[in-house]
Parts: structure tokens; sequence; C-alpha cells
């Protein structure tokens, strides 16, 4: 969690758990996927956990409690990031599809897609702002584009191989 106070996995037994790091007691567990679990990030205060599966849903969950607060289903792939917005109020969500779509946290509402990869999608990251995001994908492209909007700002190549990770420096 952003304040160190838990620790977050998602696994290939279907559920996400939190931890407490120094003892290693199992604090939550969230079931519901139907797959294996390929990702999961906490909401800048702490109180969420979103996870990402092979199942090609998105889950919102109480992070205290395992509680599903919501599930988005758009995906027509495994999902294989999810990250919040720095404020919290949209979390992004990138796919095997080549997609990476944007969801409203407080009701679990899908806003937009923007569809800039032509293969799967492997890691995404917001700006320190909010105002970008940048996705890269097992193509070798990189692509930056406004979140407001979905409108690509650029798409390039250059990497020889699959984009792995990708993240914004800390000053924006």
């Amino acid at each position: 969690s952003p304040d160190a106070r838990w620790v977050a996995s998602g696994s290939n037994d279907h559920t996400v758990r939190v931890w407490e790091p120094a003892t290693g007691e199992v604090l939550s567990v969230g079931e519901g996927h139907t797959s294996l679990v390929l990702s999961v990030a906490f909401s800048p205060d702490g109180r969420w956990l979103a996870s990402g599966s092979f199942d090609r849903t998105v889950r919102v969950w109480e992070a205290s409690t395992g509680q599903t607060l919501w599930v988005g289903e758009r995906h027509s792939s495994g999902v294989t990031v999810v990250a919040f917005s720095p404020d919290g109020g949209s979390l992004i969500s990138g796919s095997y599809d080549g997609t990476v779509r944007v969801w409203d946290t407080t009701v679990g509402q899908h806003i937009r897609v923007a569809k800039a990869h032509a293969s799967d999608v492997h890691s995404a990251a917001w700006s320190p702002s909010g105002a970008w995001v940048a996705s890269g994908c097992g193509g070798g492209e990189l692509c930056v584009w406004e979140a407001a909007t979905g409108q690509v700002m650029w798409d390039r190549g250059g990497h020889a191989g699959g984009v792995s990770h990708v993240v914004f420096s800390p000053d924006g």
C-alpha cells in the first residue's frame, strides 16, 4: 500500500491477498476471478485494490476486507496491467487484446478505450499529474496518450522485443 502498511499479491489460484508485511499475516482474501491474476495495484489512499486477470476482467476490492466493489468486463482477452490515477478517480487496464481502457473507480463505469497497439499491452502507467498515460506492448511499441480524451500523442517502435514496463519520472 502507499503507506507501506500492507503488501498485496495476485495469484494463479485466482485470488488476491492483502498481507501484513512485518508478520506475514493474511488480512484479507479477494475471491471472484475465474483464472490467474496477472496484476494488482493499490489506490493512492490504500483503501482499494485493483486486479486484472486472465479471465478478461478488472476487479476493484475493498483492501481491508477483500469485498468486491465492482467488476469491469470490457476486455476481450486477459488483463495484464492495472493502475490507479494519481487522484484515485480513474483506473487504467491493459490487455492482451491490445487496448488500454479507462474506468471511473467510484462506480466501475467504463469511460473510454485507447486502441493504440497492434499487439498485447504489457505495461501502462499514469504521469504524476494524471494528464498522460504511457503504454508498452509486446510488439516493442511505446505509446503516450492523453488520459482525458484517449487521443494518442505519439506511438513509436524502437525496442527489439516487447516493452515489459513503462514509468514516468516522478517530477512529471
